[in-house]
């Protein structure tokens, strides 16, 4: 038997310490309904007053983890679930983003600047977009947010993940940071959260509301045609459009040529919005390519 007790501990003191030294205004939690991300949100309604979950429809999110987020926020917390599309081509919540993006560009593939470039449309500017809405535009107002992200899920992570990162008014906090893999898996028995992770999650391993093809292994449309069929639908007319209609010929889980890659790489701006903390299966791949 695992005894989280001292971890546990440790999340309520880093909970403790965030109340007091920065009085927030808001609390909001990053919600995917993963497995860490299912176990932060139960940590997070503890040791805070929760006032919201979030999830970023990125427009290529699976609509089954996208309905699951909600069901969790509302009938098992009762929270008010926020979720958002981003913004693109000065459009509002567009709803195709992602399909205007690989328009232009293509199937990312693996390398590190592709994957930051998409991470900034599609999750980056819509937790901007959100925090802004709860804080009402009034900038003095502390918001915390709260992520699943854990320096043991990874070797990387290992090195970058922090328990709290500030940016201005916007505190982004790890509360499971110090937790071992067991030491979660141990508290999400107890809580009997297995239950609430996604059916994408359940049938796959990933969380499933962002499936832009970054480090996209050979297998992955397959197991998402067996997750989420809607999802590989529109993934199967995405490239056949670019087929048809570009000369980007890269499927869904190749990389472009090399010539592409170094014509495009460097030209992204990698700083991000929010400094909202990447999603732990892209963060475990980008060592693959730079």
């Amino acid at each position: 038997m695992i005894d989280y007790s001292d971890k546990l501990n440790w999340s309520k003191e880093l909970s403790e310490r965030i109340k007091k030294d920065f009085d927030p205004y808001a609390v909001i939690v990053g919600l995917t309904t993963g497995f860490d991300s299912n176990v932060a949100l139960k940590l997070a309604t503890m040791f805070f007053n929760v006032d919201a979950a979030f999830t970023c429809d990125t427009t290529i999110a699976a609509p089954e983890t996208l309905k699951n987020c909600q069901k969790v926020a509302n009938e098992v917390y009762g929270l008010k679930w926020i979720c958002k599309k981003p913004s693109y081509n000065g459009i509002q919540e567009n709803p195709n983003t992602y399909f205007e993006i690989v328009k232009q560009h293509g199937f990312p593939g693996k390398t590190k600047t592709a994957h930051n470039w998409m991470y900034r449309w599609l999750k980056d500017h819509t937790v901007s977009s959100i925090i802004t809405d709860i804080r009402k535009r009034k900038r003095n107002r502390p918001i915390v947010i709260i992520s699943g992200a854990r320096k043991y899920e990874s070797v990387r992570r290992m090195g970058t993940s922090q328990d709290v990162t500030i940016n201005g008014n916007n505190i982004w906090v790890n509360i499971c940071n110090e937790w071992t893999n067991e030491e979660v898996h141990a508290f999400a028995e107890d809580n009997d959260l297995t239950k609430l992770r996604s059916p994408i999650s359940k049938a796959i391993g990933m969380s499933g509301e962002c499936f832009c093809g970054c480090f996209a292994g050979k297998g992955e449309l397959n197991e998402i045609k067996f997750a989420s069929p809607s999802t590989w639908d529109k993934l199967d007319r995405i490239d056949k459009w670019l087929k048809s209609n570009t000369s980007m010929n890269w499927g869904y889980e190749q990389s472009p040529p090399k010539s592409w890659t170094l014509e495009k790489h460097g030209q992204i701006n990698m700083f991000t919005e929010s400094n909202m903390i990447m999603c732990s299966t892209c963060m475990n791949n980008t060592e693959v390519l730079t």
